[in-house]
């Protein structure tokens, strides 16, 4: 893995018992292209054992390692209630905490059930908070956060989408400030969205659709293996530059040294949208993306950094296993 270029920007992280972030976008039209239907595997078997033999109120009762359990958990919260075939460009994000008991790194199979209980309720609080008239939760992660003694806490992070269409190019006068929630160049959307935005939510809206059902399981997260540093746009250099170092598209992402851009007019966006696009979609080192694991969401931020360079940051990049199922999610 080659050596990553960070600046450390001052964005300021804040822990709440419930953390809510939500990513606004504008509604358009567009076409979706579709991958073909796979049959389920030993994937759905395996969950299925899980949730017929470990969340169920047996008068005996088994021991199961906290953290084989808590990944088993996480599996058949997916395989129950969420959706990889579900369509989206925002993208919400939301994190609550619940508590387990544990006796010597294990758990029993009724603190289990109490734990699974307390996650669903934990994910139908969060579904109800998102804002969108076709929702869907696409993931839901299970971490744990500390142990005190025999205590577990648990940070439950659902990931919603909303199934608003964003349209798959900018189109002429789709120009859009480059970032830090300044609407677009006409003063419209002002605090709601802006050029970073527009681009995460058509990037999320791009990906290729999959028929029939399906869930994603082993999660990965850029940020489990970059760190929270954001990943800046310098390693990811225009190999069609014509003119480097001019800045002007010196760099698939966005990225203006000089702070001359505030407002990026359509055709500039397509070709950061296009240029973004390459990064998630490629495997480090050239891109970001673990090798293998196919694209879920990002989180792209545009900022301005010192007063004198604006520029894209990817914060967070989410990939995943896709797993076929025969069945389609239960509602929360």
């Amino acid at each position: 893995m080659k050596n990553r270029n960070f600046i450390s920007v001052a964005l300021g992280l804040v822990i709440l018992i419930t953390t809510i972030v939500v990513i606004s976008c504008s509604e358009k039209e567009t076409t979706q292209p579709a991958q073909p239907i796979e049959n389920a595997s030993s994937f759905e078997t395996s969950i299925q054992h899980f949730m017929n033999h470990w969340l169920q109120p047996y008068k005996t009762s088994s021991q199961m390692q906290i953290d084989a359990a808590l990944d088993s958990l996480e599996l058949a919260l997916n395989y129950k209630y969420g959706d990889a075939t579900f369509q989206f460009s925002e993208f919400i994000i939301d994190t609550s905490k619940v508590q387990c008991q544990q006796l010597y790194d294990s758990i029993s199979n009724y603190d289990l059930l109490a734990a699974y209980n307390k996650c669903v309720d934990s994910l139908k609080a969060q579904y109800k908070r998102v804002d969108a008239s076709s929702k869907q939760l696409v993931y839901a992660l299970v971490k744990i956060d500390t142990i005190i003694g025999s205590t577990v806490n648990i940070n439950i992070i659902g990931g919603f989408g909303n199934g608003i269409s964003t349209g798959w190019n900018f189109s002429v006068d789709d120009d859009w400030i480059y970032g830090d929630l300044q609407g677009d160049c006409y003063g419209q959307y002002l605090w709601e969205s802006d050029g970073a935005e527009e681009i995460e939510c058509k990037i999320h809206y791009r990906k290729p659709t999959v028929s029939g059902w399906a869930v994603w399981s082993d999660i990965v997260e850029t940020v489990d293996i970059y760190g929270y540093d954001p990943i800046l746009p310098y390693d990811f250099v225009n190999p069609n530059d014509p003119n480097p170092g001019d800045n002007y598209r010196d760099f698939l992402m966005f990225n203006d040294v000089l702070a001359q851009y505030i407002c990026i007019p359509y055709n500039d966006l397509n070709f950061y949208l296009n240029g973004t696009e390459t990064v998630l979609n490629t495997d480090d080192p050239v891109g970001v993306r673990p090798n293998g694991y196919p694209f879920i969401s990002v989180e792209l931020m545009g900022t301005l950094f010192g007063n004198i360079t604006r520029f894209h940051i990817i914060e967070n990049a989410v990939y995943g296993e896709l797993n076929y199922t025969s069945q389609g999610p239960s509602p929360l």
